[in-house]
């Protein structure tokens, strides 16, 4: 590269380093000397002799080969200059950008975010029993506007979303993840988790008791089993019970309470009613293990009474020796449950039980079909199957109540015909 320096030009037009800079004949990258020893105008001899003179030479003063442009509106994290003081402000230009897109940018999802699993229903199913992504919104809009300003049983949560609290509700319900797992998953406390869950069953419960599930008598004929209709062509519901297991109570007087003989484990009972085509239709409050059936059935006949109309059926199939057809008569409401059966008496006498008997028998149990499928499907809700802990336990009813109600956004699982 040809070398040019500013003590070559004329003495009466000298200029200054920052003008000859930019002159036309100077180009960028080339090398200057500046000798710094005088000022003023030199003759040519003079400035040989002042050169000879210094043991040191002149240092010469490197160019950068590009123009840094202060004025960018962003950080592109791509600097190349080579003046280090260059290097030192294009730097705290980038710590100053760096902070402040920190300070700006929205907090990373959580690893179980329900926006995760936009394309992928199967993992939906997987987590919540619910069939699609879209499935998923369906229930949260149907809780309303309320599920946006909750009064949450312990303190208010502001760290996960609303759709994301209902998501961690629900893989509770269908996985029965414990707390510590949940809060990983959706990086909160374990205390958080437990204010989401015991917030959001009460909160689901209490708001889908104010819908009527319980159909019209033309809906329920409507829609029942073209078989069905032909059997039993005023039945109204199909009731039975289910036994969900619960934890060792460490009171003895709940251990008494608690325990059922005919499951040999401690439970809680509910009655549970479905139409014909398979809709959950009513569920009863939760029970002790050692209840009997009649008496469940006795329970819940006030509710019953004011739901069903008269010349209505209902359908017991839970035959453990409820006799639920003393209590419906006075308002005329018939009772198909199966008869009971005297075992003593049949092994002293083998034609105990009439052909008639037996063939109402098996017509009435046939029931079971329709309502049987349906418990089969709430019971994948593993909270239902797996021994709920204390304050699960204290929820029961609700959380009970709640499972059964998510089987009607499922597909009917009940056959046209049986």
């Amino acid at each position: 590269m040809k070398r040019k320096y500013i003590e070559d030009a004329p003495s009466e037009n000298h200029q200054s380093l920052e003008s000859a800079i930019f002159q036309d004949n100077i180009d960028i990258g080339e090398e200057i000397v500046v000798d710094d020893s005088k000022s003023g105008n030199v003759t040519c001899d003079e400035k040989e002799k002042n050169i000879e003179s210094n043991d040191e030479p002149c240092t010469p003063l490197l160019l950068p080969t590009s123009v840094p442009n202060f004025e960018r509106e962003t950080f592109t994290g791509q600097i190349d200059f080579d003046s280090k003081a260059t290097k030192n402000v294009m730097a705290d230009e980038k710590e100053q950008k760096i902070c402040f897109d920190v300070a700006t940018q929205t907090l990373p999802l959580p690893i179980m975010s329900i926006d995760n699993f936009e394309n992928d229903d199967a993992g939906v199913n997987f987590y919540t029993r619910l069939e699609t992504f879209s499935q998923f919104f369906l229930v949260l809009q149907t809780l309303g506007p309320a599920a946006y300003c909750l009064n949450y049983v312990y303190d208010d949560v502001t760290d996960i979303g609303v759709p994301d609290q209902l998501f961690l509700v629900l893989m509770k319900l269908r996985r029965h993840t414990i707390n510590f797992e949940l809060s990983l998953f959706f990086k909160i406390s374990e205390k958080t988790v437990e204010n989401v869950f015991h917030t959001w069953i009460l909160f689901m419960s209490y708001q889908w008791r104010e819908i009527d599930i319980w159909p019209s008598k033309d809906i329920v004929k409507c829609f029942s089993p073209s078989d069905f209709k032909l059997k039993f062509p005023n039945t109204r519901v199909i009731v039975d019970i289910v036994e969900c297991p619960i934890r060792k109570p460490k009171l003895k007087e709940s251990q008494k309470a608690t325990y059922s003989a005919s499951e040999n484990k401690y439970t809680v009972k509910t009655l549970v009613g479905i139409t014909p085509s398979g809709v959950v239709s009513y569920v009863s409050q939760a029970y002790n293990g050692s209840t009997s059936d009649s008496e469940i059935v006795e329970e819940s006949t006030d509710s019953l009474l004011n739901l069903c109309d008269p010349g209505d059926s209902i359908m017991i199939v839970a035959g453990k020796g409820s006799d639920g057809q003393d209590v419906f008569v006075h308002k005329n409401i018939k009772v198909d449950q199966p008869d009971p059966i005297n075992i003593s008496s049949c092994l002293g006498k083998r034609n105990e039980m009439s052909c008639a008997a037996v063939g109402r028998h098996k017509k009435v149990s046939s029931g079971r079909v329709h309502i049987e499928p349906i418990i089969r499907q709430a019971k994948t809700f593993r909270i239902l199957t797996e021994r709920m802990n204390s304050s699960e336990t204290k929820l029961a009813s609700h959380i009970t109540f709640v499972c059964f109600m998510l089987c009607n956004f499922k597909t009917s699982v009940v056959p046209n015909r049986v």
